[in-house]
């Protein structure tokens, strides 16, 4: 069968079934597209979802939007969510956090690998705050969410 094209080649079906978006060339992908100016966009919406979402390229960039303005962007492995986004911002991940610039070879301590940064040179965590604010850390457990506390005011 040959190739299915309207008439400015702006939508390919290729005799191998793969479909071209103002494309002309195949890589070999089931879904390729292209956008003239650099920008290119998929757009996805439910019937009960008022805006929806989008993953493209804009340039060199690999953008990912939930254009729900309550809507989280959820990313995962194996079917499970791993990482979660708010609308507001908010990150939290699921499973433990690994901060990598270089690797020492060292397998961190299982019982405290939740949150674990590493380099082969200095590592270290910096607060930040304003003069008339504090920085700290603290520690609770189920009965209270400070127990204990480290921090500079």
């Amino acid at each position: 069968m040959a190739n299915l094209s309207n008439i400015n080649n702006k939508l390919i079906v290729s005799d191998g079934g793969h479909l071209l978006i103002n494309q002309t060339a195949n890589a070999n992908y089931v879904l390729q597209m292209d956008g003239l100016d650099g920008t290119v966009y998929s757009y996805f919406k439910s019937d009960v979802a008022t805006t929806g979402a989008r993953i493209g390229l804009n340039s060199d960039d690999l953008r990912v939007f939930n254009q729900q303005a309550s809507g989280e962007l959820h990313l995962g492995t194996a079917g499970t969510t791993r990482l979660t986004i708010s609308s507001g911002g908010d990150a939290t991940f699921s499973g433990n956090v690994n901060i990598v610039t270089a690797s020492t070879g060292q397998t961190p301590y299982a019982q405290t690998d939740q949150l674990v940064i590493e380099n082969t040179g200095n590592s270290g965590i910096q607060f930040l705050a304003g003069t008339t604010s504090f920085t700290g850390m603290f520690f609770g457990d189920s009965g209270s969410a400070t127990r204990g506390q480290l921090y500079y005011n």
